[in-house]
């Protein structure tokens, strides 16, 4: 799908080629001997490229049905419908960030296997974590004080996440088959750092 964006319709790929050509030499105006033309009077003229924003405008849908709108709903009634909230969000380019907790949670509610792959990921981590912090005890430096803080943030949420998990193993799930059409040509393996970010500007309060 590179170097399109999805979320952009066809007669406006352009505008994502003409953005990204400045750090691309791969991506030229006109013609070029070595490269095959994708776009034409503002159409996508490349089956393969065609394709791949199909498949990938599908795979974003899916990820909306299946754990992307629920984030959202929760984030809109705890975050942006919440006014004693409004002071988190910042007012310029700055980021907020919220626990990864809210994605897995809905991740592990869709099927056993989606809540055994969140649980191997909740190990993984803490084991990640436990060795990141045990390095930096060992160095015994001033400046790793911040981050080791962090780190013990995110393995409070972790440990206090993991019964739950742990409880939900051997739920039944009434439409669990389900998921196997939207997890098993992808190989879900939930690529998501420690905290989720959200570019949230002042006028994410008006919505």
């Amino acid at each position: 799908m590179v170097p399109f964006d999805a979320l952009y319709p066809d007669p406006l790929q352009h505008i994502v080629l003409l953005n990204r050509r400045f750090d691309a030499d791969c991506i030229v105006a006109g013609k070029h001997v070595e490269f095959p033309v994708v776009i034409k009077q503002r159409q996508i003229v490349s089956d393969d490229f065609e394709n791949a924003l199909s498949k990938r405008r599908e795979a974003l849908r899916q990820d909306k049905q299946w754990w992307g709108n629920t984030v959202f709903s929760r984030l809109q009634r705890e975050l942006l419908g919440n006014s004693a909230q409004d002071n988190r969000i910042p007012a310029n380019d700055e980021l907020l960030s919220f626990s990864i907790i809210l994605a897995l949670q809905a991740l592990a509610s869709i099927s056993e296997t989606t809540n055994t792959r969140c649980l191997q990921y909740v190990d993984s981590q803490l084991a990640l974590i436990d060795a990141k912090i045990a390095r930096a005890l060992a160095r015994k430096s001033a400046s790793d004080k911040k981050t080791t803080r962090l780190f013990r943030s995110f393995r409070d949420a972790y440990l206090k996440f993991r019964p739950q998990l742990l409880a939900n193993q051997h739920c039944d799930r009434n439409d669990g088959w389900r998921h196997e059409c939207w997890i098993y040509p992808i190989n879900l393996t939930i690529p998501i750092p420690h905290r989720m970010l959200w570019r949230l500007h002042g006028a994410a309060k008006a919505t």
